[in-house]
């Protein structure tokens, strides 16, 4: 039997006890039977591990869409890891290489589809939303990247008419003192580029209304069901071993991104990078303090900075802002960088530095060694698969993957059908153990470069 337990961060990370202090967890309702254990011995065509955006977008589409029997496994519940902890830009994304970098590694075409495929990803999870009429406080119209820099400025004003032209989308690029009059203004902004493809959504009102989608159904979502190993019957089918109980299916996806065992199976070991990202939530602003500040706009935006600043006011007038740059997972390790997080939404929001923030909490994103986004079969692991790696931007991507992944298998689409940048052999990181020092570097060195830019 392949272990599945042995992960990068510190315990706190991975504690299914501690709820993340999250205003998404406290404005929404985990629907009850989302805890319900798995129990005994249990056959199913597909087992899931994972109840993110990625594995419920898989169960349902493997239960309504191609009547497969779905049995879908949580360490703790549907939604208590990144997808219920994310930011909730709905947007483009999924790489952390540039659309030249992918060009040159894969062709003009492929880099195009994978540019297609992030729209596509954008449309998928519209789509659910509207078929399941989900409520999710959707609001943003596309998103917006402002300057860090003048350098930064020019070059997101080149860019504008060549994403219009290329992927069929509107983009304009806004001066500073264009935002300004829109009620987008920072302190350190040069212009912005409006991009009109994505919006902003409550991520656990989107998950618990997915999870409760494939209830409805007939997938069996199991939380509190802790994966401890996978084992290969002579038959060919994959026995998912729990603490409390086994699942025998055909085909098994795992779909647990940056909260990835170190050894699901062991194939699997060093092939991923968790990265800490971390957000506040203020209180909710008066129209006097956000007129002041400059920023009453509804639109969900970032900076241009390698180590980004996302940001965006929400409908009840609370301020989402985000970061990364830790690595420290420990209680002491979030203390410490919830005051740096706090010193830059000062910075950039100069006239809020009063406001408290009444939430602050962490969670865990995933790189993978290529850079791209992975859907496929985990190397050593027959019927094994794995979708994940999203870098970040896995609400669209991670939706959209989750849902092709079921259908490869089902049986009803090729894996060679996907784009090449889903198809990346899922490489080990060289020395892994090492993987939290290349962290460190890459953080320190992308301050730098922000620093020039």
């Amino acid at each position: 039997m392949a272990e599945l337990h042995n992960r990068l961060y510190d315990a706190h990370a991975y504690d299914i006890e501690a709820e993340p202090m999250s205003w998404w967890r406290d404005s929404c309702a985990v629907p009850q039977f989302l805890y319900n254990p798995l129990e005994g011995d249990k056959i199913s065509d597909i087992a899931v591990i994972g109840g993110g955006v990625t594995g419920l977008n898989a169960a349902l589409r493997l239960a309504k869409d191609h009547n497969q029997s779905v049995i879908l496994l949580d360490s703790s519940y549907p939604g208590w890891g990144a997808s219920g902890r994310n930011g909730g830009f709905c947007c483009m994304g999924g790489s952390r290489l540039s659309e030249l970098a992918i060009a040159r590694r894969l062709g003009v075409d492929e880099a195009h589809r994978f540019e297609m495929a992030q729209l596509q990803s954008i449309d998928h999870v519209a789509k659910i939303i509207d078929q399941l009429d989900l409520d999710v406080d959707r609001h943003s119209d596309g998103e917006l990247v402002i300057a860090h820099s003048a350098k930064q400025a020019t070059s997101l004003q080149e860019e504008a008419p060549l994403l219009s032209q290329k992927l069929d989308i509107e983009a304009h690029y806004r001066s500073a003192s264009e935002l300004k009059e829109r009620g987008e203004h920072l302190a350190g902004g040069f212009g912005g580029l409006h991009i009109k493809a994505g919006f902003a959504i409550h991520p656990m009102k989107y998950t618990s209304g997915l999870a409760t989608a494939c209830h409805e159904v007939g997938a069996r979502l199991c939380g509190q069901s802790d994966v401890v190993a996978l084992s290969h019957e002579p038959t060919g089918r994959v026995r998912v071993h729990c603490t409390n109980g086994t699942v025998l299916a055909k085909r098994v996806l795992i779909a647990t991104n940056g909260y990835a065992s170190e050894r699901a199976p062991l194939s699997m070991a060093g092939r991923t990078m968790p990265v800490m990202s971390n957000i506040i939530v203020t209180r909710p602003l008066t129209k006097d303090e956000q007129t002041t500040q400059g920023w009453w706009s509804g639109q969900m935006a970032y900076d241009s900075r390698n180590l980004l600043h996302y940001f965006r006011l929400m409908p009840d007038g609370r301020f989402l802002f985000g970061m990364r740059g830790s690595w420290d997972a420990s209680e002491s390790g979030l203390k410490r960088f919830e005051n740096e997080v706090r010193k830059h939404f000062n910075r950039m929001f100069p006239t809020w530095a009063g406001v408290e923030h009444d939430y602050f909490w962490s969670g865990l994103v995933c790189m993978t060694y290529s850079g791209l986004p992975y859907i496929g079969p985990i190397e050593g692991s027959p019927n094994v698969w794995a979708a994940l790696g999203y870098h970040g931007n896995g609400l669209a991507m991670g939706s959209w993957a989750g849902a092709q992944a079921a259908d490869i298998l089902a049986s009803k689409m090729r894996h060679d059908a996907l784009p090449a940048a889903f198809r990346q052999p899922l490489k080990a990181f060289p020395l892994p153990s090492l993987r939290k020092n290349y962290l460190k570097a890459g953080v320190l060195g992308m301050g730098l470069l922000d620093q020039i830019s």
